[in-house]
């Protein structure tokens, strides 16, 4: 069995060495708990941008079926004047003399 270097060390060397490892994981521990505070601030952010569109689109799909209700309204108001308007230029066509005289020649 190989002995350890910190065996031959004297105390306030193997103190000094365990204080710098302390100082070291400490620095890293700060670290990482910035960043993982970073993270947070970052995600709360993201959530309310996704809650924000959220809010967004279900508006947008509300107004889009109150475009499709109109749309649907003016096709079949043009189908009612198309339909009107053939029976006009039916009944014209057929009832207007000067047509049958123009027809005729």
């Amino acid at each position: 069995m190989i002995p350890d270097l910190n065996d031959f060390c004297s105390p306030s060397d193997r103190k000094q060495k365990l204080e710098e490892k302390a100082a070291k994981a400490q620095e890293a521990f700060d670290k990482e708990a910035k960043a993982h505070k970073e993270l947070q601030a970052l995600f709360a952010k993201v959530q309310q941008e996704k809650n924000d569109l959220s809010s967004v689109l279900e508006g947008e799909k509300g107004n889009l079926a109150d475009v499709h209700e109109k749309t649907n309204k003016l096709k079949a108001q043009k189908a009612d004047l198309e339909a009107q308007l053939n029976v006009s230029f039916y009944i014209f066509f057929n009832s207007n003399p000067l047509y049958h005289s123009v027809k005729q020649k």
